[in-house]
């Protein structure tokens, strides 16, 4: 008999097997045959094997789920860009707008600084001047507040995600 591991001939007798068991051996195709000196290291092996392969399985579960995990979190920064992309767009246009009416402001301010007369004791530039800061300084507030309140609503959504 041949043992399938090593590959060394031993007697059927001399390793025990009776003359019907040998030609059973003889006939199954399948059937593997080790020596007692494998056939020990193979006890061993095989529970290895056998928990070795249970430690993969729990693995690519494993990284199964965290690949799961990394497009879901693809999708939110996605989305998250996005947020910031519209939130740069929004603070844009209000910078835009604050532009536009500084020029505005400074163009009324002008008008009413050369149709000013400075003798006249119930207008002074400074008074002139802040009457229409202060008009424009409220429009601006008032949309630096609605622009903090965007800002504190989409940070609240990303730390929700």
């Amino acid at each position: 008999m041949s043992c399938e591991i090593c590959d060394k001939w031993f007697h059927a007798r001399c390793v025990n097997i009776k003359e019907d068991a040998y030609k059973i051996l003889q006939d199954l195709e399948t059937c593997h045959w080790f020596c007692d000196s494998c056939n020990n290291k193979v006890g061993n092996f095989i529970p290895n094997l056998v928990t070795l392969h249970e430690k993969i399985s729990t693995n690519e579960k494993a990284i199964a789920r965290m690949e799961n995990e990394i497009q879901k979190n693809n999708g939110q920064v996605v989305k998250r860009k996005s947020d910031v992309n519209k939130m740069t767009n929004e603070l844009n246009n209000v910078k835009t707008e604050v532009d536009r009416q500084l020029v505005e402001i400074k163009s009324t301010l002008d008008k009413a600084f050369n149709g000013l007369d400075v003798d006249s004791p119930g207008t002074s530039w400074a008074q002139v001047a802040s009457e229409h800061v202060e008009k424009k300084l409220l429009m601006v507030a008032a949309e630096v507040e609605e622009v903090n309140k965007a800002l504190q609503n989409t940070r609240e959504k990303a730390k929700e995600g």
